[in-house]
């Protein structure tokens, strides 16, 4: 009787009691947590180093994305024609001026909400532009192709390699 009357008291005692809530054990996966201060501002240095797994990531943006983008790369967007001038939005015409650039850039619609083209240390696809424009299936298929500039559409390795940067890696600038 007496070992009944301690389980109860027990049992009352952890079922009652206020302490620490921990939440759902998937609480603490990467993609549930806030963004860091200076990566919720548009235009930072988003460097997001350690993508979820702890694993760094095989894509760049120093030296796969930024340089099809650049005025010598395969796509030519920075190229004077486009938006290296000054005519077209967003302007990229440096590689940090273009990350910025893109991150604070709200001109484009996926569905019916218009989207920063890149959410820094961001994994979610359906949180930025990039694919999808590069895709045709929001906003004007980029880049055009354009003989005349030499630019070309994005290939399905291209695509991947972006795809790869923002659901592998975060979107960084790295």
């Amino acid at each position: 009787m007496r070992s009944a009357f301690i389980l109860l008291a027990f049992l009352a005692a952890c079922s009652f009691e206020e302490g620490t809530k921990y939440g759902a054990p998937s609480g603490l996966k990467r993609d549930n947590l806030p963004l860091p201060p200076e990566a919720a501002a548009p235009g930072i240095d988003a460097s997001c180093a350690m993508p979820e797994g702890g694993v760094m990531c095989g894509v760049k943006w120093s030296t796969d994305i930024w340089p099809m983008m650049a005025g010598t790369g395969t796509w030519k967007c920075a190229d004077a024609n486009c938006h290296g001038g000054n005519a077209n939005s967003p302007p990229i015409n440096d590689p940090d001026q273009a990350y910025a650039a893109l991150a604070s850039y709200m001109a484009i619609k996926v569905g019916t909400t218009a989207k920063p083209y890149i959410v820094p240390c961001s994994n979610d696809p359906m949180g930025s532009a990039f694919l999808c424009n590069l895709q045709g299936m929001c906003g004007m298929q980029m880049p055009l192709q354009n003989d005349m500039l030499g630019s070309k559409a994005a290939t399905p390795d291209e695509i991947m390699k972006v795809q790869v940067w923002i659901t592998q890696c975060g979107a960084p600038k790295n």
